[in-house]
């Protein structure tokens, strides 16, 4: 699963937080890459002292661009679908700590020591991002960079140029399966960071994205100060005005915010670059336990976002445009797929005919929209909690998804108690109301659902 890590203006603590992150994670047990793709100001190894003079004297990123520039000026250009060969990862990481099992290593921005550190400065200046896509199959080129580093490591995180600029959209669209997005508190920053959102969420961009998860942001207020509460209190207002639409759907169930994974402005560690999750680890004598505590949350956010609890960070699912059913009747089978048919055009629906099937099906893939009967099991059921249909929900509300659910049901219930408890649930049906009535009322929700 990759991370990308991105703010819209510098000095918002952005690298230190992917820094404390990945120490956490190896911590843990997990294997991670970090890449620092912030090429113009790059140095995400000063958080790493010991191997931060290493890290200037290997090759990095930009150095395997140029490598890849000058095997194909040499050589005919990649058609799509054909795996390059253009160098091995491991040439350009270095490793950060390696244990049993687990690993940290960094892909640094390039090789910038001593006398090369004006060569890496003049080529940054000369780079041409645009040429590289149009003359260089550089399109082509990162869809195998993301392969590798995918096969790399489980957890990438990419450490992002800040501004809108081809270096952070790169890192952004193509790459990222997670953007974590952080924002100081002013007004630029917020309005910058409303608007790479704003982009992040647009419908086309996942066809630019064939066969991805869909790509998903979690928005953090950095920097907070622990005084100027009137001034605090004004930022947390605009701050949830302007992203807590994008919470994960059980969050809003709880009543969570993003205002939750706030970083507080602790100026010993921003003046010294201390890595607070390290200097915890090894028992140092300064300690900013509520920057650990922050650094913690801002992890579980990125899971949240990434993959359903319980299950791996890294997973992803295919995307579908279809419909899925779920009925075990043979006779509403036939009259849902006929609705839908009719509704959506053929071939736009799949059919999972059990409690099991269904949860297969939807931890496969992401739906566009599911009907779903509340009464799978046999027999009347008064006890609302007892309706099989209701695991399915449940399911589906532990990955945080916002798949829109129209619910059937033979049984007469009180829906307030659907609506209030499943937020996925837009429309609500009766199976009593008689065929006709139900197809046309059931033809129109799934209109309006999928905006037909």
């Amino acid at each position: 699963m990759i991370f990308t890590f991105y703010s819209y203006k510098g000095g918002v603590g952005r690298s230190m937080a992917l820094a404390n992150i990945a120490e956490m994670l190896y911590e843990r047990g997990s294997s991670v890459l970090m890449i620092d793709w912030d090429l113009d100001s790059p140095g995400l190894e000063t958080y790493f002292p010991e191997i931060s003079p290493k890290a200037r004297e290997n090759f990095g990123l930009l150095d395997m661009l140029l490598s890849y520039q000058d095997i194909v000026s040499r050589q005919a250009p990649p058609r799509e679908g054909e795996r390059l060969q253009f160098g091995d990862l491991k040439d350009y990481v270095v490793d950060v700590y390696q244990d049993e099992g687990r690993f940290l290593k960094l892909l640094s921005a390039g090789k910038r020591d001593g006398i090369s550190f004006d060569r890496y400065a003049n080529e940054i200046r000369l780079f041409n991002w645009k040429d590289f896509y149009q003359t260089w199959g550089g399109e082509l080129y990162f869809e195998w960079f993301r392969r590798e580093i995918e096969n790399f490591a489980p957890i990438i995180l990419i450490d992002s140029r800040n501004g809108v600029n081809e270096m952070s959209l790169i890192c952004t669209l193509q790459l990222a399966d997670v953007v974590v997005a952080f924002t100081s508190s002013n007004y630029q920053s917020i309005e910058g960071t409303e608007k790479i959102a704003e982009k992040l969420k647009f419908p086309d961009l996942q066809k630019l994205r064939p066969n991805r998860s869909r790509l998903d942001i979690v928005v953090v207020p950095a920097r907070v100060e622990t005084g100027e509460l009137v001034a605090r209190n004004k930022f947390e207002s605009q701050f949830k005005n302007k992203f807590d639409y994008l919470l994960p759907i059980n969050w809003k169930v709880d009543n969570r915010s993003f205002w939750d994974l706030k970083i507080p402005y602790v100026p010993l560690y921003a003046f010294e670059e201390l890595v607070a999750v390290r200097e915890k680890r090894l028992n140092g004598r300064r300690i900013a336990q509520e920057l650990v505590e922050a650094y913690e949350k801002i992890w579980n956010a990125m899971v949240a976002k990434a993959s359903k609890p319980g299950e791996e960070p890294w997973r992803r699912r295919k995307q579908t445009g279809k419909i899925v059913i779920v009925e075990d009747a043979e006779q509403w089978q036939k009259l849902l797929k006929e609705i839908v048919t009719t509704t959506v055009g053929e071939e736009s629906y799949e059919l999972a005919t059990n409690q099991e099937s269904a949860k297969s099906m939807l931890k496969e893939h992401d739906y566009k929209l599911i009907i779903l009967n509340l009464n799978l099991a046999s027999g009347a059921l008064n006890n609302i909690i007892e309706y099989e249909g209701l695991e399915i929900l449940d399911f589906l509300q532990a990955t945080g998804r916002e798949i829109p659910v129209l619910v059937l049901t033979s049984e007469t219930i009180v829906t307030r108690n659907i609506y209030s408890r499943y937020p996925n649930v837009t429309d609500f049906f009766f199976k009593g109301s008689g065929e006709k009535g139900l197809a046309k009322n059931l033809s129109e929700s799934i209109r309006k659902n999928l905006a037909i």
